[in-house]
């Protein structure tokens, strides 16, 4: 037998679909059928090939596998055994680095019973792989929905999602040839698969495209069996058929090849499921294939050591072109998890920053914004700080009692507001308008009987704060916003709205006088 390795990078997301019902909740499958790079190469090769095309597609001697994750290191991940288990409610990674399997905490009846008291969980989702480093694919989920031909717009009633493996994720898979098929042919399916090519769903639009490269060729181990109890793992789904043509899911030592043994059920781990893949070629559905699960573990006692097992190479039961069938013969790394384990060294690479990319451009600005922001609002927070220190002095400074509001108050602070947020993006207006709320008195002009309510209000910003010389209320703040003295302000009108906002609450604290206790009465 002749085998490939195949290396597949996907470009962009890509949707394998675990059933093909089209009610309810979409999932897609974390690996990469075989059926599909069966699918691209017949796609391309089925017309052209005449006679060959049966030999290539149909007999089982080319055998397309499934692709699975490949670690950091180039390990390629396997399915998780179901033969192994966990202490319910615990993880079986290593908590120094959670990315390798901690071979202390599984439990199986093939190596380590758990105890009686504990109630253990079966692990199910995710890879491993030999040397005990965990995997588990990235995938996405997008709504979608479709769109109406007439006007364009979206349907009524036809939302759907799809789940995805998401796009820059590399996967292994193996490309069987039997001994008899010409090197013409398998030049040709292999020319068929290299370089970029479109799999899973939905294709046409923004899904599907991959990478592929092919290594060279080379001959796969023949499985080795010492004893009498022979272990399987399922590297992929196994479909067996009975001598009529029907399902078989029950294990026997005819159904896989052995002259003998007998199927040992404690040390046996089986999940199954059913579906009917869909053939776009026939826009049509196969038919229904009733299967026992990747991860599958099967255990058969009492086998001689003097059958042939070669054929274990091969894969076992219907579908093998599909990727179906995949086999390992008692694999270390099943008995022993993690026995080898060590960390993945951290991929490095150089990496180039994008020039006036919009996306990073934006990025930029909404940091420097929020940088802003926050140094605007200390600022702010500082000024209302020497503010109430002001009220203070101003009140002293009049000799007025405790709880009477001297200076500006929640009228006048309302107006710097107003101002702050309709000039925004204009600061020389914002500051002509706050010159006219805190003009002075002497400024204004009319006789005491003559002033409106806006002008009797206006004469809080000249009360003098009593901190300095001639320094009123009116003074501080326009002199803290003229343009030679707010360098340290990324933008003044913002600080001025924010500085409003916590005055007034400043300037309402000053009204509330301290609770003195009634003197009692006398008796």
């Amino acid at each position: 037998m002749k085998r490939f390795q195949l290396t597949l990078e996907l470009l962009e997301d890509a949707i394998f679909s675990a059933r093909a019902a089209t009610l309810g909740g979409h999932r897609s499958l974390d690996y990469i059928p075989g059926a599909v790079l069966y699918g691209v190469s017949a796609s391309k090769l089925y017309r052209s090939l005449g006679k060959d095309a049966f030999l290539a597609f149909h007999s089982d001697k080319v055998r397309f596998g499934n692709g699975y994750p490949v670690a950091p290191n180039g390990e390629t991940g396997y399915p998780m055994p179901f033969a192994w288990h966990v202490v319910k409610g615990k993880t079986f990674l290593k908590e120094s680095d959670p990315r390798l399997v901690d071979g202390t905490k599984i439990y199986s009846d093939l190596f380590k019973k758990i105890k009686k008291d504990k109630q253990s969980k079966q692990l199910r989702d995710g890879y491993v792989t030999a040397s005990g480093l965990f995997l588990q694919p990235q995938t996405t989920f997008r709504m979608k929905t479709a769109i109406n031909p007439i006007d364009g717009t979206a349907a009524e009633a036809q939302l759907f999602g799809y789940e995805a493996i998401e796009a820059g994720q590399k996967f292994h898979a193996y490309l069987d040839f039997d001994d008899d098929i010409g090197e013409a042919l398998i030049d040709d399916v292999c020319s068929s698969l290299k370089g970029t090519i479109l799999i899973g769903r939905s294709r046409s639009a923004q899904y599907g495209k991959a990478g592929c490269k092919i290594g060279g060729m080379s001959s796969p181990q023949q499985p080795s069996f010492t004893g009498n109890s022979m272990t399987l793992f399922l590297l992929s789904d196994l479909c067996l058929e009975d001598s009529h043509g029907m399902p078989a899911l029950w294990p026997s030592a005819e159904l896989f090849g052995l002259k003998s043994g007998s199927f040992n059920t404690d040390k046996s781990f089986l999940r199954f499921r059913h579906y009917s893949p869909y053939n776009t070629a026939r826009r049509h559905h196969d038919n229904e294939r009733h299967v026992i699960q990747q991860g599958s573990v099967v255990t058969f006692d009492h086998v001689s050591d003097g059958d042939d097992f070669s054929h274990f190479s091969c894969g076992m039961g219907s579908h093998r072109g599909n990727g179906l069938g995949q086999v390992l013969v008692q694999p270390d790394w099943l008995f022993n998890p993690g026995s080898s384990a060590e960390a993945p060294e951290a991929c490095s690479r150089d990496i180039e920053e994008p020039k006036n990319d919009p996306l990073v451009l934006w990025l930029k600005s909404r940091v420097e914004t929020g940088s802003a922001k926050r140094a605007d609002q200390k600022l702010a927070e500082k000024m209302n700080k020497e503010l109430g220190e002001m009220y203070g002095s101003a009140r002293k400074y009049l000799c007025e009692p405790e709880g009477t509001l001297v200076g500006p108050g929640k009228t006048q602070w309302g107006l710097v507001l107003d101002a702050g947020k309709r000039f925004s993006n204009d600061m020389d207006r914002f500051f002509k308008e706050l010159e006219k709320i805190c003009r002075s008195k002497e400024d204004k002009g009319p006789t005491e009987e003559g002033r409106d309510a806006k002008t009797q209000a206006d004469e809080a910003w000249s009360v003098e704060t009593g901190s300095a010389p001639n320094i009123t209320f009116g003074k501080w703040l326009i002199d803290y916003f003229r343009p030679e003295n707010k360098q340290d302000m990324r933008n003044p009108c913002r600080v001025a709205a924010t500085l409003a906002r916590l005055a007034i609450d400043t300037a309402a604290l000053q009204t509330k006088r301290e609770s003195v206790p009634k003197p009692e009465e006398k008796k």
